[in-house]
Parts: structure tokens; sequence; C-alpha cells
């Protein structure tokens, strides 16, 4: 489905900018209730997410998948039922995970300044008065509605910030080194020994590639992380433009061809891409602790009233834009 296929990009919109959907790890595990009321649409611990609230992602998520993906994807999903659902689910689970560590900053400690609970004013400000009547309608909510729930993205960002903030930053470049090559992989001695003779008599990579490879011989980025020890060792003293030797590991056997042996601008952004991991990673280990001693429940039959009828005109998107814009230090 069109749809699910780009559900990382919508993340990357809408949560990735409070730092707290990179915080992955173990989801909440919410477990179905009756005895909440008609407007708790989700129970953790003490704190609830009431239907408006839920609604206003809801759409926000909705019409950010519209925006991306044009019109004809809801008759595209509609077909089979999955549009709707496959958001209510991703919203479910992102809004028990925002009150978790709601709940998580509490015990830790961790609280909004004044300013920071004005900036939470000013963006529901703004937002609520960008709404429209039918948006107004269909969501339900005030605008001290909205500032609540502002608060909470602030304070669930402002503890991933404290939780991961103390990590190391220093990466070396041999760490985050990202190179540029050719490859040729093959799976038998008979055809290493080959192409090893040829490549020593100087025969072009590239031809040689296209022959014998059974993977495709286009330049490709290679990362540190991803190569084993074997395929490092091997490459790490090699210089632009140099051809290894056949290289034995798991089973096949390869050849690269390095175009860069490491790419600057890419090895820098690898860099910062290590240090997120190393705070998502330090992060998670407190968040997932937490997770396993907190009860959650919710309200499946509410669960199902997020949907929008047709003919109701609601294009409100920019929920998390506004939090960018007055949280931005918290933004990824």
């Amino acid at each position: 489905m069109k749809f699910k296929r780009v559900t990382a990009l919508i993340l990357a919109i809408t949560l990735c900018l409070l730092t707290i959907a990179g915080c992955g790890g173990k989801k909440v595990e919410v477990a179905w209730e009756t005895k909440l009321n008609d407007t708790t649409l989700l129970k953790i611990d003490r704190e609830t997410v009431s239907l408006s609230e839920a609604k206003l992602v809801f759409i926000n998520y909705r019409n950010l998948y519209i925006n991306a993906l044009g019109d004809e994807i809801v008759g595209e999903a509609e077909s089979d039922g999955d549009f709707e659902q496959h958001i209510r689910k991703t919203v479910l689970f992102e809004l028990a995970k925002m009150k978790t560590m709601v709940i998580l900053a509490d015990e830790q400690g961790i609280e909004l300044t004044d300013d920071e609970v004005k900036a939470a004013e000013k963006a529901a400000d703004v937002y609520y008065s960008g709404l429209s009547k039918q948006d107004k309608e269909y969501i339900g909510i005030s605008k001290d509605g909205v500032a609540s729930l502002y608060k909470d993205y602030a304070l669930a960002a402002k503890l991933y910030a404290a939780l991961s903030g103390g990590v190391n930053a220093e990466v070396s470049d041999d760490d985050a080194r990202v190179m540029i090559v050719q490859q040729i992989v093959v799976s038998t001695q008979t055809a290493a020994d080959k192409i090893a003779e040829k490549l020593g008599n100087g025969a072009d990579f590239t031809e040689i590639a296209n022959v014998y490879s059974e993977v495709n011989s286009r330049e490709y980025r290679l990362y540190r992380q991803k190569m084993s020890d074997v395929v490092y060792a091997a490459l790490a003293t090699l210089d632009d433009d140099a051809v290894s030797g056949c290289i034995k590991d798991n089973d096949k056997y390869m050849f690269f061809h390095v175009i860069s042996k490491i790419d600057r601008e890419l090895t820098e952004e690898n860099k910062l891409t290590i240090v997120k991991e190393r705070a998502k990673a330090a992060f998670d280990d407190v968040y997932e602790d937490a997770v396993s001693s907190m009860n959650s429940t919710y309200n499946e039959s509410l669960l199902n009233e997020l949907t929008i009828d047709d003919g109701l005109q609601c294009e409100t998107s920019n929920f998390f834009d506004v939090f960018k814009k007055y949280f931005a230090k918290y933004a990824v």
C-alpha cells in the first residue's frame, strides 16, 4: 500500500520534529478497556488523552498524508479500509508514547520553564486562530486544550533532550567513515581466481564486474557501521582509485574499487547520525524501564470515531510545524 511506504516521511514531518519519534524502543502496550468514560480515549497510569486531543493529531496526520501523496490516496486506500485504520493506530501509539514521557518527566523532576509555558500558549494562539470553522467543529477542542497538548509535547521533548544529552559526541573519522566504492561479488573460488588474474593484468574493473559479479557494480556508499571487520581491515589502508585483492567474507569472494576512501561530507553527516543513535540508546534504557511498569488502556469504540465523513472539509495540517517554530531547540 502506497501510504504505508511514506510512514517514515510523515513521521519525519511530524513527531521527529519533537525528537520523541526517534526514541523508538519498546512500544507502550495498550489494552482494551470498557470502563473509560465517553470522552477519554486513552489512559496511561494517571495521564489521559481525550477524544478531542486524538482528533486533533489524527486530522493533522491524515492531511499530511494527503498533502504528500494527493487526494487519490484516500480512494485507493479506502478500497480495503486500511487508510484511516493505519493512521488511527499510529496516533494511538504515538500519543501513548508521549503521555508515558510526560509521566516519566514528572518522575525525573523535569518541568517547563515559565518561558516554555508561554511559548506553548503562544503556539496554541497561532494554531487555533488558523483553524477553520469545520476544523473546530470536528476536533471539538478549545484553545486551552491545544495549549495543554503543546505543553505535553514540549515536556516529552524536554525529557528526551535531558536524558539523551549526556552522550559522547566525539566520533572519529574511522568510526564514521563513508567510502564510495564499486564491488564485485562471486560465490566460488574458481570465479574469484579468474577475476583476480584479470584485474592483476590491468583489466577494467567495471567491465569485469559486468561479466562476473553477482551484485550490481554501480558506485555506492559503504558505511563503516555496515562493514564487517574483515572488509574494513582490507579497505582501510587503500587510497582513492585502488583495487583490493580478493576478500573472503561470509562464504563470498569480494573485490572493491575504491572511488573515494573517505567522503568528507558524508562522513561528517554520519558522525551526526552516530551521535543521535547514541542519544537514542541512552534514552531507551530509561524509557523502556518506565514502560514496563505502567498500565495503559484505551476505549476501542472511541478510537473508531477517528474518521472523516465524506464532504467534511478539514484541512488543518500544521500543528507540528507550529510546534517546531516555538520549540526549535527540541527539533531534530
